[in-house]
């Protein structure tokens, strides 16, 4: 009978550790989920943030054009040179901003990507790994059967999966392999 128990009791403490393995699976898998939409709101946002600091770069570029072409007015050759530099810095200063924007959004999107792939392993991962407890709990229930039925009472401690030496070591003595 306490054998049944013991068997019992492996079985048992198997199905706990499958259903915690699954339950942690699955709260670090919707943990991961919900940063990847995070990050890709993010991405969004910092898109749209970047677009209007462009848009303003590029207005207030227009307005510095239009205020130095008004100082300017009736010179020629230098002066129209140096608005042209202008302009042509202010335009590769406007898609610098626009590249930084796109590569912080492209990160965040990166970022994304790998946080579902988690997501994903986590899950898989958790069935797994209830798998594995439910297999270790059946082959230990069949362990306490088998040495149950083949006569080597040994002792067994479900919770630990740790053996003892045979009880018939015990209550013989010393055994002759241990004098060596």
């Amino acid at each position: 009978m306490g054998l049944e128990i013991a068997a019992f009791a492996a079985m048992a403490s198997a199905g706990v550790q499958a259903l915690g393995a699954i339950q942690q699976s699955r709260a670090q898998s919707a943990a991961l989920e919900f940063n990847a939409q995070e990050n890709r709101r993010n991405a969004a946002l910092v898109e749209e943030k970047t677009a209007a600091e462009e848009a303003r770069f590029r207005r207030e570029a227009r307005f510095r054009a239009g205020a130095a072409r008004v100082a300017a007015r009736g010179n020629t050759g230098s002066a129209l040179d140096i608005f042209e530099d202008n302009a042509m810095a202010e335009e590769l200063d406007a898609l610098a901003i626009r590249h930084r924007g796109a590569l912080e959004a492209r990160g965040l999107r990166v970022q994304a990507g790998l946080d579902e792939a988690s997501a994903s392993n986590a899950r898989r991962g958790g069935i797994i790994g209830a798998g594995a407890a439910l297999l270790s709990g059946v082959a230990q229930a069949g362990d306490i059967q088998s040495n149950a039925s083949a006569g080597n009472r040994q002792t067994y401690n479900p919770a630990t999966g740790s053996r003892g030496a045979p009880v018939s070591h015990f209550r013989r003595g010393p055994s002759v392999y241990w004098n060596r």
